[in-house]
């Protein structure tokens, strides 16, 4: 049965569920239904983090108070934000990170917000619920931490989250192409060198795709010796060049005198004109890539 909003309420305002006790930092339920956004605060007080002292806003109150003067780094996505908040309240994303600037009379104060889904409500309704993780007057530094929730560590590439968040707010999908690699057997390195060579040939490989990432193509690693590229291009042919060049940067890793025979296979696909959905897309694109390692390895699929 589905709950109350009530219930989620009681969830969310839970002491030992969340965050800290600090009443600066806020849980708010948000629920989306068919009349858009609304925001119920459910522990602390929104005026400690520059918000009027009220208990619940609509999304166009809080549009009011967003500090939109500032261009935002590259994984902030389109320079439209507010549009951008509202379609990341998505059910099927485990958890959107998102960095605020809220007006003041002096500098904005900067809140990194993080909300999760809970689930459709009663009313059939889908309810989310929220936390203010963070608040500091730095710009700078706000965003280096928003920077890191959305970083792999060790490769430095975005991670999977930030995968499923910009796929969610890409517009212009028939343009797009997704790309799964998957390195052939990279088991064998680590149990033949050690995990600290594993770590170092990922490293390398991950310096080499950096190199190839500009305003049309973004790098992801998302998990083990995955990873997945976005290309905006117009033409199949011009994704499948970037695939093959991609299959040589797998080549020829040289970690401490150490020589690391690699390959690895690649999915092609092309996403489609609507938002897709984020799991059906990378099912696509990982069937492709296994008919890659199925046909020899070292190879690139293309499924349209």
């Amino acid at each position: 049965m589905n709950k109350t909003l009530k219930e989620f309420q009681e969830t969310i305002a839970k002491d030992g569920a969340l965050i800290a006790k600090d009443p600066r930092f806020l849980r708010f339920l948000a629920v989306r239904s068919d009349t858009g956004l609304s925001f119920r605060i459910v522990k602390g007080e929104a005026s400690a983090v520059g918000l009027p002292a009220q208990d619940s806003f609509a999304c166009d109150e809080i549009k009011d108070h967003i500090e939109l003067d500032h261009v935002f780094t590259e994984i902030l996505g389109p320079r439209d934000y507010l549009n951008l908040l509202k379609k990341n309240f998505h059910p099927e994303s485990t958890s959107n990170v998102f960095l605020l600037p809220i007006k003041r009379e002096t500098t904005p104060l900067w809140l990194l917000v993080r909300v999760y889904a809970l689930g459709e409500t009663a009313d059939g309704d889908y309810a989310f619920g929220g936390e203010v993780v963070h608040i500091h007057k730095d710009e700078p530094f706000s965003m280096k931490l928003y920077k890191t929730a959305h970083t792999d560590d060790p490769t430095g590439l975005y991670n999977r989250e930030a995968l499923r968040q910009h796929i969610m707010r890409m517009d212009n999908h028939n343009k797009l192409y997704g790309m799964f690699i998957d390195m052939d057997d990279f088991k064998e390195i680590n149990d033949l060198y050690g995990h600290y060579h594993g770590d170092r040939t990922l490293e390398k490989v991950a310096h080499r795709l950096k190199q190839l990432q500009n305003e049309h193509r973004r790098f992801y690693r998302i998990g083990g010796d995955e990873f997945f590229v976005v290309v905006r291009t117009n033409s199949s042919q011009k994704a499948l060049g970037l695939a093959n060049e991609l299959i040589r940067k797998f080549q020829n890793v040289e970690i401490e005198g150490k020589e690391m025979h690699l390959t690895a296979s690649i999915g092609v696909i092309r996403l489609p004109k609507e938002r897709p959905d984020f799991d059906t897309l990378l099912k696509k694109a990982d069937a492709a890539m296994y008919e890659a390692k199925r046909k020899g390895k070292g190879r690139v699929v293309y499924k349209d």
